[in-house]
């Protein structure tokens, strides 16, 4: 994090997951894996006075493994004998963000958070990324809202 003597300044913050575990999404016989675990960062820059503070973020993450039991079904021998499920990906992603208060006076301050204001895309997919299982674009989020204090 660095402010500037302007107002101005940035975060940068990042997680790096590693590990020797790794799914082989072709085997089905496999049973550890590690899920949810994937590298993510985030950039913000803002600019701050002391009647307003605006923010802009954008925060991404890897592909990550969601775990077994895709809505497809699961794997199963040459006897028919279940094996195990099938796997669920989440493909890389990235969304910005944005927040803003202004400070009207010392009881009342209104605020605005828009939530990924470019509307991505969020891909799921199974043992290989051609193998789409889900793709939402679920749209933009605002919230506005007033803060009284007594």
């Amino acid at each position: 994090q660095h402010t500037f003597d302007n107002g101005f300044g940035v975060l940068a913050n990042g997680t790096i997951v590693d590990s020797d575990a790794e799914l082989d999404p072709f085997d089905i016989n496999q049973v550890f894996a590690l899920t949810g675990l994937s590298d993510s960062y985030n950039l913000v820059a803002f600019y701050e006075t002391d009647d307003y503070q605006i923010r802009l973020a954008y925060n991404w993450r890897d592909d990550f493994y969601g775990g077994d039991g895709q809505d497809e079904g699961a794997a199963y021998d040459t006897k028919g004998n279940f094996i195990a499920n099938n796997p669920q990906n989440t493909q890389a992603y990235g969304q910005i963000d944005l927040s803003a208060t202004y400070e009207i006076n010392d009881n009342l301050t209104i605020m605005l958070d828009g939530i990924n204001v470019t509307d991505s895309t969020l891909r799921r997919y199974g043992r290989e990324k051609s193998q789409v299982l889900g793709v939402s674009q679920n749209g933009p989020r605002y919230n506005l809202g007033l803060r009284y204090t007594f």
